[in-house]
């Protein structure tokens, strides 16, 4: 069922153009406020915001975890 609600969506073209606006729309929204916060988030158009927040990036992610925000960092080597 998943998997046809899925195909489905994918072919709803107006779906789509509203989930890729959404998407911008809310990118920016993040990285403006990560920026007002001191952060320097890397110019993207992908479905995610990168920031580059050092060797204290795993804490950050633990405490936000808690918070209810779920993040992923990523080492050097790629995901960690």
């Amino acid at each position: 069922m998943a998997q046809a609600a899925a195909l489905a969506a994918m072919n709803d073209r107006e779906h789509v153009a509203r989930c890729i606006e959404t998407n911008a729309v809310e990118r920016k929204r993040l990285s403006e406020g990560l920026a007002k916060l001191g952060f320097h988030p890397v110019p993207s158009e992908a479905n995610f915001v990168f920031i580059v927040v050092g060797p204290e990036a795993n804490t950050l992610c633990d405490d936000l975890l808690h918070l209810g925000v779920i993040v992923r960092a990523a080492g050097v080597d790629g995901i960690s």
